[in-house]
């Protein structure tokens, strides 16, 4: 094994425990990790066509973004 891609293993182990924990993390609350999911989605959608038309940038729960996006056909 080289030392680049004994550093690019390293680098890659470290990753993968930090993203285990976050996954562990979200299991102890499921519910806020959605929400939390929720809200980064229309964070990064809030300026396009569909995010500005539906107020994204105002929605901070699951009630608000019902009632900003109906369902449609």
């Amino acid at each position: 094994m080289t030392v680049g891609s004994g550093l690019r293993m390293a680098m890659a182990r470290c990753a993968s425990a930090l993203l285990l924990r976050r996954f562990r993390r979200s299991l102890e609350n499921p519910q806020e990790a959605q929400r939390g999911a929720l809200l980064s989605i229309l964070h990064r959608q809030r300026e396009t066509r569909f995010g500005r038309r539906h107020g994204f940038d105002a929605i901070h729960d699951l009630g608000d973004y019902r009632n900003a996006v109906a369902p449609q056909d």
